[in-house]
């Protein structure tokens, strides 16, 4: 049987031109074990799998760029449960403008892509103008998402398609296509899971889609079978739209429908436009505002969460 140390050197592996040069793995005081990256790999790309327990696989001093011709620059194949995945920069370069469905032709892909990794850990990672932002993979389940800043993003700020159990923490999600994705692939059952937003600034952001600009909603969640869907908890969250009008209402309404528990939050429509009286309304827990006042507080509570970041 291999010891930790020896099994740490077997999980290092890089591909798509990264240098061996490019990590350094360390023994901490409590007997974890580190991976630190701390270069600029550009549009390489960087992959790892078969990590021990708690390992930590620090890259705040790492970015990479992401384009339609690279895909998924960051990749955990594979670890033991706990692994920590500490950012780092994913600065994508997915158009702004071009229609949704001609780029998810040629560029569907995610800056951070996680799979096999039980109760990873993924914080403090800045990411702007990806396609999707954090894919949590099958084997994921029990995830935390912490401390993420994310923009410009043309379609899911999370994917977790898998309908795992999961956590949103203290993040910042600064325009994005849809929110978070449960939307099942094929015959997956999450009812007896939980997605919990805590402490999560959202804010929907209109893209061309179909030959239509609007956003998406907050949960895109599985519409053919909804009863399958993971049950869902907002804590002290923001949401808020721009279109008062956006796609994905029967998904938006399904999501509020599935809710568990909703407190000390506001769901925010920062357009002119009154929301609908046929609008799916949020559950009890959530304060709705509108127009300037939802302006203001959404603004007020962005620059909250800058401040906190930066000190």
């Amino acid at each position: 049987m291999m010891s930790n140390g020896h099994m740490l050197a077997a999980a290092i592996l890089l591909f798509g031109g990264c240098s061996e040069h490019s990590t350094r793995a360390e023994e901490l005081p409590d007997s974890r074990r580190m991976v630190v990256l701390t270069r600029d790999f550009g549009y390489s790309f960087y992959g790892v799998k078969n990590l021990p327990a708690n390992a930590v696989v620090d890259a705040t001093r790492a970015q990479w760029r992401l384009s339609q011709a690279n895909r998924n620059p960051v990749r955990i194949y594979s670890a033991a449960e706990g692994l920590a995945l500490k950012g780092g920069a994913v600065l994508g370069e997915i158009s702004q403008t071009l229609d949704w469905r001609d780029i998810y032709a040629f560029g569907d892909s995610a800056a951070v892509k996680v799979r096999d990794a039980l109760h990873v850990r993924i914080r403090g990672w800045r990411i702007d103008q990806a396609w999707d932002g954090i894919r949590v993979d099958e084997g994921t389940d029990g995830w935390l998402i912490e401390d993420v800043h994310i923009t410009n993003n043309r379609d899911d700020a999370v994917e977790n398609d898998q309908l795992l159990s999961g956590t949103l923490r203290d993040s910042l999600i600064d325009g994005t296509y849809s929110g978070v994705s449960m939307d099942a692939k094929n015959d997956l059952d999450g009812s007896m899971n939980t997605v919990v937003f805590d402490r999560v600034l959202m804010r929907l952001k209109p893209y061309l889609v179909d030959g239509r600009v609007t956003h998406g909603g907050p949960i895109k969640g599985e519409d053919d079978v909804p009863r399958y869907n993971p049950k869902l908890r907002f804590i002290n969250s923001v949401i808020a739209i721009e279109s008062a009008d956006h796609s994905m209402m029967s998904r938006t309404r399904k999501a509020w429908e599935n809710t568990l528990q909703a407190r000390d939050s506001y769901f925010l429509n920062l357009s002119d436009t009154p929301l609908p009286d046929n609008y799916p309304q949020p559950p009890p827990g959530f304060t709705v505002l509108e127009g300037k006042a939802a302006r203001v507080h959404w603004q007020a509570a962005k620059d909250a969460w800058l401040a906190r970041r930066d000190r």
